[in-house]
C-alpha cells in the first residue's frame, strides 16, 4: 500500500483533491491531482469541465446518486433534486442574511428547497428527506477520495487535510470538519483498509493530527513558494487575491522557512492581514449574466421553463470562462427544434458585470489600507491570483490598477487547482486570526466585552483573562450568558450578527448581605412609586480556554448552547462597548433600563395575556394592582407562562377523583388528609400550583398500585 497525505479543496462552485506519495528528482513529496472519470477517458479537456463541480443529485426519496460532473449535466432536467452552492450554507443559521438571500435566487431559479430544521439549523427538502449542508458536502469529499481510489489501485490515505476561506469561523469550520466526519465514516465502511483516519470516539471540534483545516490563502502561499514564487525575505510580502464562486479573501503574508527536525527546510506561513467578503464571488456575476440573458428572450417574446434556465445557467458559465481567452461568443439554445443564437462579447460581459469587479475594488482598497497601517506599502507587495474568476481579464486589470504592479507569472500555476495543491504541503501552524475574539455579556439590551483575542494573533494562542462584571444579588448561584464575539476589525462599533456563538459559565454570586455591595438608586420607578435600591457587586470572572491552528476553540469552561436572541436590528448588528465604559456607567444604564421597562410593560398590560397574570397574581398575594406589578416584573418569567384557568381545573378535577380512589381502596387516612389539605391551598393557575398537582397525583396513584398489589 501507498501511504498517502490527502488535500481537498472544498469550493462553492468547483472542488479539487490531491494527494503525496513518492518522491520527485528533488526528493520532495510528489503531489498528484484528482482527475474526474471523465478526465481519466480522454472525454473532457475544457479547463471549465475538469476537477469536480460540488453538485449532488438525489433521487425522488432523497438518496444521492451521482455527485460531480454528471450531477451538474443533468442539473437541467433535476433542477429540484439537484444540490450545489451549499458552502455558503456550512454553519449558518436559517434566518442568516446570507441563507435567506440565497434561499431566494434559489426559489427564483425554481431549484431546490431550503428549509428550517430544529434549532433553527438550515435544511434542504428532497423528497421525504431533510438534508443538511455537511451531508451534502460529505457526498463531495467522498465522491473525490474515491476517484482517487481509482487512480491508485495501492493508495491509502493516512491523513487528510481541507481548506476553508480565512473568514469562516468556528461554527462554519467545525461544519466542515463534521462533513469530513460523515466522508470518512462512509469511506472506512467501503474501504476498511485504506483509510487508516482515526475519527472514533472524536468530536469535529477535537484538533486532530489525521484531519485538519487549513485556510485557502495559506494553502496557495505554500504553492506559490514551492512553484518558485517569493522566497524567504524580510521586505517583500505576497497578496493572495482569492475570488471564488462565493468568497472573496485577500491575505497579505510571508513565506519564510524553518528547519525540521530531520533537517531540511519546511515553509512557514506567516500572515500579516487578512480581509474578505463572505458573500462575493464570481456567483454574483452569473447573476448579471443570467438577468441579462433572460432580457434578451424577453425582448425576442421567447420565455424558458425551469428545465431551459439551469441550461442556460450552465452554457452561460462557459461562456464566461470562454471570454478569459476569447473576445467573442455565443450562447445557443434549442426549443421545440427552434434554435436562439445569443451573442456575447468579451467587452458586453465587463460592461455586465462592473458592479461586482467595482465591489471587490473596494474590497481591496480596504485591504490595502489595512497593510498601510501595519507598515507595508504597495510597492513591498507582490501578487497571487487564485480561484477561477481571477483569469477574467478585467478581474486582473483592476487588481494591477490598485496594487501598481504587473501580477507575476509563474510556471505551472493554476489558480483552480493551487488551493488543493497547497493543503498537502502544509504541517501545521503559522496561521493568524481574521478577527479579534471578545468575551461579552448582555445587561439592560446593551452588551459590554473584554477582548481575549487580538487581530492577527499567531495560532494555537492559549486565552486567561479576567472580567470584571456587575451582578444583581441573588440569593443562590446562577448561570450567566455570555457571548464570544468575533469582531472584524475597522467595522467601528459593531459586529455582525452571524459571527456570535453564546455560552453559558456558572458564577456563584453571593447572597445580599455578604461581601462588599453596591446599590443603585432607583427614585420613583417601578415600586409604586416610592424609592427603591438595587443591591449588586462587581464579581470577577476568568475565562479560560485555547484557540487553535484550526481557529477552533477548546473551552473546557465555556459549554456551547443556542445561538443569542439578542436586540439584532434590521440589519443584523449590534453594538458593543468595552467592560470598563459599561460599569463606569452602569448605575446609568440600569435606572435607565428598568424605567424603559416600565413604559413597556404599562403599554402592554392591556393586551395579550398580562392583564390575566395581574390578576392571578392579585388573587394570590391579596394585593393591589401595582403591587402584582412590582412582583410580575421581579420576575417575570415565572408568571408570564401561567397555564389557562380551564386547563387548571381539569387537572384539579383529576386529582380530586385520584385522592376519591384512594380513599375507596383503603389507602392510609394520614396520606389522604395531606392530599386533601395541599388540594385546598393550589387553587390559583401558577406554575407551582401545577407542580404541587402533580406530586399528588403521583403519589396518589402510587398509593394505589400498592394497595391493589398488596390485596391481591
Amino acid at each position: 500500500m501507498k501511504m498517502a497525505v490527502f488535500g481537498i479543496d472544498l469550493g462553492t462552485s468547483q472542488s479539487a483533491g490531491c494527494y503525496t506519495y513518492g518522491t520527485d528528482e528533488k526528493g520532495r513529496p510528489k503531489i498528484h491531482i484528482v482527475s474526474n472519470q471523465l478526465e481519466r477517458s480522454g472525454h473532457e479537456r475544457a479547463l471549465n469541465e475538469k476537477g469536480f463541480p460540488s453538485f449532488v443529485w438525489y433521487d425522488e426519496n432523497g438518496n444521492a446518486k451521482v455527485v460531480g460532473l454528471e450531477a451538474k449535466r443533468v442539473s437541467s432536467l433535476y433542477s429540484e433534486n439537484t444540490v450545489y452552492g451549499t458552502k455558503i450554507l456550512l454553519g449558518r443559521q436559517y434566518n442568516d442574511r446570507v441563507v435567506q438571500e440565497f434561499k431566494q435566487r434559489l426559489k427564483k431559479r425554481e431549484h431546490y428547497a431550503i428549509m428550517k430544521g430544529e434549532d433553527n439549523q438550515v435544511r434542504i427538502k428532497i423528497g421525504p428527506k431533510m438534508i443538511s449542508p455537511e451531508e451534502v458536502a460529505s457526498e463531495i469529499i467522498e465522491e473525490i477520495v474515491k476517484n482517487a481510489f481509482q487512480m491508485e489501485a495501492l493508495l491509502e490515505i493516512n491523513k487528510m487535510i481541507i481548506s476553508v476561506p480565512a473568514y469562516f469561523n468556528h461554527n462554519q469550520r467545525v461544519a466542515v470538519k463534521n462533513a469530513a466526519f460523515l466522508a470518512i465514516g462512509k469511506l472506512q465502511r467501503k474501504f476498511p483498509e485504506r483509510i487508516k483516519i482515526d475519527i472514533e470516539s472524536k468530536q469535529p471540534e477535537s484538533e486532530l493530527e489525521d484531519l485538519q483545516l487549513i485556510s485557502e490563502p495559506t494553502a496557495a502561499f505554500l504553492t506559490y513558494e514551492e512553484k518558485g514564487g517569493l522566497k524567504a525575505s524580510k521586505d517583500r510580502h505576497v497578496l493572495v487575491f482569492d475570488l471564488g464562486a462565493g468568497t472573496l479573501d485577500i491575505t497579505v503574508g510571508i513565506v519564510d522557512s524553518i528547519r525540521s527536525l530531520i533537517g531540511d527546510e519546511q515553509p512557514l506561513v506567516d500572515i500579516e492581514m487578512i480581509h474578505g467578503n463572505a458573500a462575493l464571488g464570481g456567483r454574483d456575476m452569473d447573476e448579471k449574466l443570467m438577468e441579462w440573458a433572460i432580457d434578451k428572450l424577453r425582448k425576442k417574446e421567447n420565455s424558458i421553463d425551469k428545465t431551459q434556465r439551469q441550461e442556460l445557467i450552465n452554457k452561460l458559465e462557459k461562456a464566461k470562462v470562454a471570454l478569459s481567452s476569447i473576445e467573442k461568443t455565443q450562447i445557443t439554445l434549442t426549443e421545440s427544434g427552434i434554435v436562439e443564437i445569443i451573442p456575447l462579447t468579451r467587452a458586453e460581459l465587463e460592461r455586465l458585470i462592473r458592479p461586482i469587479v467595482e465591489r471587490c475594488r473596494k474590497e481591496l482598497r480596504i485591504a490595502l489600507e489595512k497593510a498601510k497601517n501595519i507598515g507595508l506599502e504597495k510597492d513591498e507587495i507582490d501578487v497571487v491570483m487564485v480561484g477561477g474568476p481571477t483569469c477574467m481579464p478585467v478581474i486582473r486589470r483592476m487588481v494591477q490598477e490598485e496594487v501598481g504592479t504587473v501580477i507575476k507569472e509563474i510556471p505551472d500555476w493554476n489558480p483552480m487547482l493551487c488551493v488543493a495543491e497547497g493543503t498537502v504541503r502544509h504541517f501545521g501552524g503559522g496561521e493568524t486570526t481574521p478577527f479579534e475574539y471578545w468575551i461579552a455579556v448582555e445587561r439592560f439590551n446593551k452588551l459590554a466585552g473584554k477582548k481575549i483575542i487580538p487581530l492577527d494573533c499567531t495560532l494555537p494562542v492559549k486565552i486567561r483573562e479576567k472580567v470584571d462584571l456587575p451582578v444583581v444579588y441573588t440569593d443562590e448561584p446562577r448561570d450567566i450568558q455570555f457571548y464570544l464575539v468575533e469582531r472584524e476589525i475597522g467595522s467601528g462599533d459593531t459586529v455582525i450578527a452571524d459571527r456570535i456563538r453564546k455560552v453559558k459559565l456558572s458564577v456563584a454570586v453571593p447572597k445580599v448581605g455578604h461581601g462588599k455591595t453596591k446599590h443603585i438608586q432607583l427614585r420613583g420607578c417601578i415600586f409604586d412609586g416610592t424609592d427603591a435600591r438595587v443591591a449588586f457587586c462587581n464579581k470577577t470572572i476568568e475565562i479560560v480556554g485555547e484557540m487553535t491552528a484550526e481557529h477552533l476553540f477548546k473551552d473546557p469552561i465555556l459549554e456551547e448552547v443556542r445561538w443569542p436572541d439578542l436586540p439584532f436590528t434590521e440589519s443584523q448588528n449590534l453594538e458593543i462597548m468595552s467592560m470598563q465604559e459599561f460599569n463606569k456607567n452602569f448605575e446609568e444604564e440600569a435606572t435607565n433600563y428598568w424605567i424603559n421597562q416600565e413604559k413597556i410593560w404599562d403599554a402592554e398590560l392591556e393586551k395579550g395575556p398580562l392583564p390575566k397574570i395581574l390578576e392571578v397574581i392579585m388573587a394570590q398575594f391579596n394585593c393591589t394592582r401595582k403591587r402584582a406589578k412590582q412582583i410580575f416584573m421581579a420576575d417575570p418569567r415565572r408568571w408570564i407562562d401561567f397555564p389557562s384557568p380551564e386547563r387548571f381545573e381539569e387537572l384539579r378535577e383529576r386529582v380530586a377523583n385520584k385522592i376519591r380512589e384512594a380513599i375507596d381502596v383503603g389507602t392510609d387516612e394520614e396520606n389522604v388528609a395531606s392530599w386533601k389539605r395541599e388540594l385546598d391551598r393550589t387553587k390559583l393557575p401558577t406554575n407551582e400550583n401545577i407542580a404541587r398537582l402533580r406530586c399528588v397525583h403521583e403519589a396518589a396513584l402510587t398509593a394505589i398500585t400498592i394497595v391493589k398489589r398488596n390485596g391481591a
